[in-house]
């Protein structure tokens, strides 16, 4: 009888489970798809207070779209041309390789919200970029309205016909161009959500994302001549970046990357902003992802008040911007046993198209400059080691003790997140030091270096400078450079390298601004 009892049970056990599996399907069948989503994928859906306010009205939970009533159905196929289905892309703005080569031949497209709870936002892309449109800010354009997916569309330089195309991206609302639909209709009862065939875009159009937010089209044509372009959407620098995560040996297992870098000219759509920043984690890449994504939101939030921009550029100085923006994100920053430095260079334009230099760090990645042959360091070392911060903690009150080099088991002092250290050790600090402006003529020969920890660890600053101007002029052939002038990248990659022949130990991120190579190139005088 006990076996039998026994046996009964365990089949009431499955007949639970199997009714319970049944049921998650039916539950996840019935969801939209963003609602199902992958719970692997590391993207977390923030919603900002106003948004939750917004979604609560509705009726509607966190991170859901609002579905729209359909709109009527315009299409006119013969007047949109159609070719290959794009490739959906994962990130906000993705750059091809092509990219300096296409610039010379090819259109800007400018994106301007004109309508809708995002209007004002814009975008800029260039020749061999992309950009996805969607409520998610990861997004390169970002529109907050309830009835646009989190990632509702794309749009991407197409070489072949030197043409930007957009695809609607199997969005819940539907988008429509110059009133016509250009997404899959689910409006006679079609379930599959899927992308769109691609659409080519003129200047002038006008897209439709659900049924009040309006973008503007405009497309700028570039020339041979580049003062043809309009100067306030053109960089005035070119940008290299090279990354390795490293390993303790030659030959051994690679670290876990931890290093994460935002660079982006137009920040948000202010064409005369542009930043760039490093930020290496500690105890985990999380903080340095999240920081990555709040900083440059916040920093965008405060210059698009016209006010505060404008302060920014008849004072020549973003001291207190900068500020206010570390602060911010220190403060929305929720890792207790995580964190990242942080070293943040803005760099802004005036009506003379001079540009400015300022930078905030905390941390040990550093940013440094060389301008007609001067060197300038643009930010301080906050290992326990250096006299800036033994000096502060002295000041405190609280100085290290003879032979101390480490705080916790940390070797900085100063970083973003790690909540529970700053609790138990109060000579932590998230304050960052913001260095003097630094004015940069156009005429000025000028190259910045931004760098996480792994270089620094195996070269000085002055030593990473000189090897980046002569693989620059060609003089040297450190990672295969050899007698012609090279890119940014190519200079990144060679510092790379060098790091790398040197055995450091650490993960390396190395970001280049060369103010010559681009102003040649890209900028007329």
């Amino acid at each position: 009888m006990l076996d039998e009892g026994i046996l009964a049970a365990i089949c009431l056990l499955c007949v639970f489970v199997l009714l319970l599996a049944a049921w998650k399907l039916w539950h996840c069948l019935t969801r939209s798809p963003e609602q199902c989503s992958d719970a692997s994928q590391p993207l977390v859906v923030r919603i900002e207070p106003n948004e939750v306010l917004e979604s609560e009205a509705l009726g509607l939970e966190a991170g859901q779209t609002l579905k729209r009533r359909a709109l009527p159905c315009l299409q006119r196929e013969d007047s949109i041309r159609r070719t290959k289905v794009a490739e959906v892309f994962d990130s906000g703005v993705v750059e091809s390789d092509n990219t300096q080569a296409e610039l010379s031949h090819g259109t800007i497209i400018n994106l301007e919200v004109v309508s809708g709870t995002s209007l004002g936002a814009s975008a800029t892309c260039y020749p061999g970029q992309s950009i996805t449109i969607g409520r998610l800010p990861t997004n390169g354009l970002v529109i907050k309205d309830a009835e646009v997916s989190g990632k509702h569309a794309s749009i991407t330089w197409n070489s072949q016909n030197s043409a930007w195309d957009f695809v609607d991206l199997g969005s819940l609302n539907g988008t429509y161009v110059n009133d016509q639909l250009v997404s899959v209709d689910l409006s006679n009862g079609g379930s599959v959500r899927k992308p769109s065939l691609p659409v080519e875009l003129v200047g002038d159009d006008v897209i439709l994302l659900g049924s009040s937010s309006r973008i503007l089209v405009h497309i700028h044509k570039i020339n041979d001549d580049a003062r043809s372009i309009p100067s306030t959407l053109i960089c005035p620098f070119e940008v290299g970046v090279a990354a390795d995560p490293m390993a303790l040996r030659r030959g051994g297992k690679r670290l876990p990357m931890e290093d994460v870098y935002f660079c982006e000219w137009s920040v948000g759509g202010l064409q005369e902003f542009g930043l760039f920043c490093i930020f290496d984690g500690h105890g985990g890449a999380a903080a340095a992802k999240a920081a990555s994504q709040i900083l440059p939101k916040v920093l965008y939030d405060m210059l698009k008040v016209d006010s505060r921009r404008m302060e920014v550029i008849k004072n020549a100085d973003a001291k207190d911007v900068l500020l206010d923006a570390f602060n911010s994100t220190e403060a929305a920053l929720e890792y207790d046993y995580e964190g990242c430095t942080a070293t943040v260079l803005l760099i802004w334009l005036d009506a003379g198209r001079v540009a400015y230099a300022q930078c905030a760090n905390v941390g040990d990645s550093s940013c440094v400059f060389s301008v007609d042959g001067e060197y300038i360091s643009m930010t301080e070392d906050h290992r326990l080691t250096s006299l800036s911060e033994r000096a502060r903690m002295l000041k405190m009150g609280r100085q290290l003790r003879e032979g101390e080099t480490r705080l916790c088991g940390m070797n900085i002092a100063r970083a973003l997140g790690d909540k529970f250290l700053k609790e138990q050790e109060l000579r932590f600090s998230s304050i960052p030091f913001i260095s003097n402006v630094l004015r940069i003529k156009q005429e000025s020969k000028a190259l910045a270096i931004l760098a996480s920890d792994g270089l620094w660890d195996v070269l000085s600053q002055r030593r990473a400078l000189q090897l980046a101007l002569e693989a620059k002029d060609g003089k040297c052939n450190t990672g295969g450079i050899t007698s012609k002038p090279v890119s940014a990248k190519s200079i990144a990659e060679a510092l790379l390298n060098k790091a790398r022949t040197l055995r450091t130990k650490d993960n390396t991120t190395v970001i280049i601004l060369d103010f010559v190579n681009n102003s040649k190139s890209a900028i007329g005088k």
